[in-house]
């Protein structure tokens, strides 16, 4: 489920400010475990939108945008909500899901590896070349 409620209004000279709340159900895959989890989001937007045009100067409108944290630019007078609001998604589910309650720690994947030693076959060669020469 996705569900944003965003209000986009001017504000300045060509800077508009997008607010509001996203909404969402995802579910992911437990990191630890491999089972899926569902987890709820509610994130809430604030960006303002400024022509890339003034990016390249030093407007009035970059000035404003600069103040404040977040910023997006738009072209030929248009603004792609959709692909912010899947850009906020994005930033916002856990990269790492774990199951509450499980440590990494706690799964053991196979056996464990037995102690590579890889002098030891020179250490039986000598031993036994000694053994040879006392003879």
């Amino acid at each position: 489920m996705l569900k944003a409620c965003l209000t986009l209004v001017p504000s300045g000279q060509q800077t508009f400010v997008a607010t509001g709340t996203i909404k969402a159900e995802v579910v992911q895959t437990c990191i630890v475990t491999l089972e899926p989890i569902k987890s709820r989001l509610d994130i809430d937007v604030d960006i303002v939108f400024i022509p890339a045009e003034s990016a390249c100067g030093s407007s009035e409108a970059s000035q404003e945008a600069e103040l404040d944290e977040e910023f997006e630019y738009f072209a030929d007078g248009k603004i792609d909500i959709g692909e912010q609001v899947a850009q906020q998604l994005g930033i916002s589910i856990d990269p790492y899901p774990r199951k509450k309650g499980v440590k990494l720690g706690a799964v053991e994947f196979g056996k464990k590896p037995e102690k590579i030693k890889p002098f030891a076959k020179l250490a039986t060669a000598i031993k036994a070349k000694k053994n040879k020469d006392k003879r």
